[in-house]
């Protein structure tokens, strides 16, 4: 949802069909959003506890979400202005604390044909 949200407030177009591709901005805010939300619901249900998401919601505390997506989920066509100045930082940490972590994604935006 987070990123329909985006592509509606920024006004992105939307090709005549297939994958729309997550700018780097735009997978940055979706992550941080879910995470936030995550949040939220744990603070309401206190037994919640989902590894992915806690993992997420720490590296967002820790300010590294920019990095963790740049490191994680970068795609070609993402040009190195958007490279996040604390991605050294982020590397030296991600060693110790996330060892062995893979991204996950479970959803898409695809566009349909007219």
């Amino acid at each position: 949802m987070a990123r329909v949200v985006y592509h509606e407030k920024h006004k992105l177009p939307v090709p005549p069909s297939g994958e729309i591709m997550a700018s780097f901005d735009e997978e940055l805010d979706a992550r941080s959003a879910a995470a936030q939300i995550y949040r939220e619901l744990k603070e309401k249900d206190a037994k919640l506890k989902d590894p992915y998401w806690e993992t997420l919601s720490e590296v967002d505390r820790r300010g590294f979400m920019g990095a963790y997506v740049w490191t994680f989920l970068r795609r070609p066509q993402w040009t190195a202005t958007a490279r996040p100045a604390n991605l050294e930082a982020f590397e030296a940490w991600k060693k110790q604390a996330l060892p062995n972590h893979k991204a996950q994604t479970h959803g898409w935006l695809e566009a349909g044909k007219p």
